[in-house]
């Protein structure tokens, strides 16, 4: 696996895991998606969870996964400079 392929595997992972337990201890989000149903009922889950993503809450673990990527980018760009300079 390229590195950047690596990369990106890790932090899609790391996000999904992070959103997935964020999301599974918010009772609030799930009452309201429970309290959901008719017409229009998959529009206003997709509202609810847009909303979610953009609390404050999940941005505090988007500021992490930025902080990984731009680390595990470093990482990379570092090691092509070595190679390069060989």
């Amino acid at each position: 696996m390229h590195q950047c392929e690596e990369i990106h595997r890790n932090c899609d992972i790391w996000g999904r895991q992070q959103a997935i337990k964020a999301i599974k201890a918010d009772p609030q989000l799930w009452e309201r998606c429970a309290a959901e149903r008719g017409r229009g009922q998959v529009s206003r889950l997709h509202s609810h969870f847009t909303e979610w993503f953009s609390s404050p809450s999940w941005q505090d673990q988007k500021i992490q996964l930025d902080k990984l990527i731009t680390s595990s980018w470093s990482e990379l760009l570092k090691n092509l400079r070595s190679i390069l300079e060989e």
